[in-house]
């Protein structure tokens, strides 16, 4: 007598592995994609910081918070230690500045400069050599 699986067990078996796999793998894509976002949020904030920390004694007025003074030389100075690759005044969509995801983006919150209009149709946005935007 011979030992072994029929084809009607081993295709169950498939069927099933099949059906967890396509349960979880989108919970994985998902999970995966939170910790992408995370890394690249925390390498953005390190770039961020560290210019803030080469301008800020160059800058002490803009680096105090006093909001009489202009911030052009300082964000002029910010500008010129990113490494832009591209940049778009306004329909930052259409000019390839923001992914079109964006186009359907829900801001809640109080800050007017940081609304779906703002950002995609009036800010300046500036997308950097990674591909963050500014």
């Amino acid at each position: 007598m011979k030992k072994g699986f029929t084809l009607a067990e081993i295709l169950i078996t498939l069927g099933i592995i099949g059906i967890v796999a396509a349960i979880t793998i989108p919970t994985l894509k998902s999970v995966i994609q939170k910790n992408i976002l995370k890394a690249e949020i925390k390498k953005s904030f390190s770039m961020y910081s560290q210019i803030y920390n080469e301008l800020k004694y160059d800058y002490t007025i803009m680096a105090s918070g006093d909001n009489d003074h202009s911030w052009g030389p300082y964000n002029e100075a910010v500008l010129s230690r990113l490494k832009i690759v591209k940049h778009c005044q306004g329909n930052a969509i259409e000019k390839g500045c923001i992914p079109e995801e964006y186009a359907s983006l829900q801001v809640t919150g109080g800050c007017p400069n940081f609304s779906p209009d703002a950002l995609i149709n009036r800010a300046d946005i500036y997308t950097l050599y990674d591909g963050s935007c500014y």
